[in-house]
């Protein structure tokens, strides 16, 4: 049998993850399986055992790719821009953004893989650490600007705005509410900075 090129096994790798998402997004994890998937993608359950090792890693895969482009999306929203203020709005807004495009990934995100005991030290915390750390660059910056207090500590408002983003974002989530997100993140970003800005 020739082998695959590179370029092809991509193909089929991406192929694969876009089945994949769309059979997750729709059912959940626990009602989708491999078969399904393999079905939505027109392929054998064989092949996709030959790009992942089980369900589990399919998933990891696919919100791998989502962080990716979460984190490529963030990072040039807040590189674009200056001023605190500002840049903690594009980082909210584009946080609200994921949340509102891909709901059900990102419930299943938090349900499915960020508390289970092995998430620490998987390739997806890294990548959420990647992605949260973006918010931690932007506020030493301001320390070193002058905008913000010297003694704010970047991790501990870290942690606390991206509470406060999923805690407004559990109304989508949950109770499929609207969400306004150039006012929700302009109103939380002043909060943040009324909070921590130089009087």
């Amino acid at each position: 049998m020739p082998r695959l090129s590179e370029a092809r096994r991509q193909d089929r790798y991406d192929m694969l993850l876009d089945a994949a998402t769309a059979q997750f997004a729709e059912k959940g994890y626990d009602a989708t399986s491999i078969s399904g998937i393999a079905r939505a993608a027109g392929v054998s359950d064989g092949l996709i055992y030959r790009y992942f090792t089980d369900k589990r890693a399919l998933l990891s895969a696919v919100l791998e790719r989502l962080f990716e482009h979460i984190i490529d999306r963030t990072a040039r929203a807040v590189h674009g821009v200056e001023g605190i203020e500002r840049r903690l709005e594009q980082f909210i807004a584009s946080q609200l953004t994921v949340f509102k495009e891909e709901p059900d990934l990102c419930r299943l995100y938090i349900r499915e893989v960020r508390n289970l005991s092995t998430f620490r030290g998987s390739p997806l915390f890294h990548m959420t650490k990647r992605y949260t750390d973006l918010l931690v660059e932007v506020v030493e910056d301001a320390v070193k600007s002058g905008e913000v207090e010297p003694g704010t500590d970047p991790r501990m408002l870290r942690d606390v705005m991206f509470g406060g983003i999923e805690h407004i974002a559990l109304h989508l989530l949950v109770g499929g509410q609207p969400l306004e997100i150039p006012e929700t993140s302009r109103r939380l970003a002043h909060m943040f900075v009324a909070g921590i800005g130089r009087r």
